[in-house]
């Protein structure tokens, strides 16, 4: 049995700084590239990913129109993880702060809000005036993301641990945008992405992973008060991402490796959880996600073969919603990136 996506985002930052040897990772396994699009996207519940390597795009990859991305990297002279900025179709890496994680573009694009030591910031989009905006003393603050009006923050906080795993919840919790009025939504069972419906009046999050089954599983949705949660999907779901129109992303577990490896697949459906498509790979990928803004193209930390998994670098790929183009966008230029946020 494969086990949950606990702490998913702690063992990606790990791999991004190559300091792991031989540990438990989580990834997305290539499908079979071809030159048009397979009946097989109609994918069900439980479909299993391939673990072997296959080969780069047959054609030559269409690069997205425009749009800027921050990421989490790790510079070729440093140790730690940095926020850093590149411009799609660009060719430099622009540094905004150093020591930071997981950052994301305010709806405005004047700001983006990050971690850094457990704690959450905001800085302007240049990386400057980087300012903490909510702590709480022995908890650790995870995956900001802004309301669709800027007005407010998600986030899951966590008590610190030691070997934290199996059976950790996390709070779901909504803050105003200047970290004020911070307020638990509900409990989640595994610290995963957060993603906002497009009116911001509620939440998508991964949700159990129970054999057999139940309504807890899947993707969940719930008020911003903590109401009316229900089921938007029933596979072994997590890390939602949700496009300006309104289209649902995410990963479902579909196997194990040998090693421990939890291997998935990326998926994309309707906003209510229907119409669901398995995107094919043309490399292996860690999540989260994130959506161009156009809705054309999905953002993800991701590494050539699986057998580079350990050695890196990591990179920032786009993959088109159907597969069929892939680009490397950082290919290359740190040690290491991940966690993208798009604009």
């Amino acid at each position: 049995m494969a086990h949950p996506p606990s702490r998913i985002a702690a063992v990606l930052i790990a791999v991004i700084a190559l300091t792991l040897a031989g540990c438990t990772g989580v990834v997305a396994t290539p499908t079979p590239t071809s030159t048009s699009v397979p009946a097989s996207l109609e994918a069900t519940p439980g479909a299993t990913a391939t673990a072997e390597p296959t080969l780069q795009p047959t054609r030559r990859p269409a690069l997205p129109p425009s749009g800027a991305i921050v990421f989490t990297g790790i510079a070729p002279t440093a140790s730690v993880s940095a926020i850093d900025l590149m411009q799609v179709g660009g060719s430099v890496i622009t540094t905004l702060t150093d020591n930071g994680g997981s950052p994301a573009w305010s709806p405005d694009g004047t700001s983006i809000v990050f971690t850094r030591r457990s704690e959450i910031w905001v800085m302007n989009a240049d990386g400057s005036d980087p300012r903490d905006i909510h702590h709480v003393a022995h908890f650790n603050e995870e995956s900001p993301v802004w309301s669709p009006d800027g007005r407010q923050i998600a986030f899951l906080e966590s008590a610190e641990c030691g070997l934290c795993g199996i059976g950790m919840t996390a709070a779901l919790t909504v803050m105003n945008a200047d970290g004020s009025t911070a307020r638990k939504v509900t409990d989640v069972s595994y610290s995963n992405q957060i993603a906002w419906l497009p009116d911001g009046k509620g939440l998508v999050f991964g949700g159990s992973w129970e054999d057999p089954p139940t309504p807890a599983n899947g993707l969940q949705v719930i008020g911003l008060d903590g109401s009316g949660q229900h089921q938007l999907t029933t596979g072994r779901d997590s890390f939602p991402a949700i496009s300006r129109d309104g289209r649902l992303a995410f990963v479902r577990d579909t196997s194990e490796a040998a090693d421990g490896t939890i291997l998935f697949s990326i998926f994309v459906a309707n906003i209510d959880g229907s119409a669901q498509r398995q995107v094919p790979l043309h490399f292996v990928g860690g999540p989260p996600l994130a959506w161009s803004p156009d809705g054309a193209w999905i953002a993800i930390g991701g590494i050539a073969s699986l057998e580079r998994l350990q050695t890196g670098p990591w990179d920032i790929w786009l993959v088109s919603t159907l597969g069929l183009d892939a680009v490397n966008l950082t290919n290359g230029l740190g040690q290491g990136a991940g966690f993208p946020s798009w604009r």
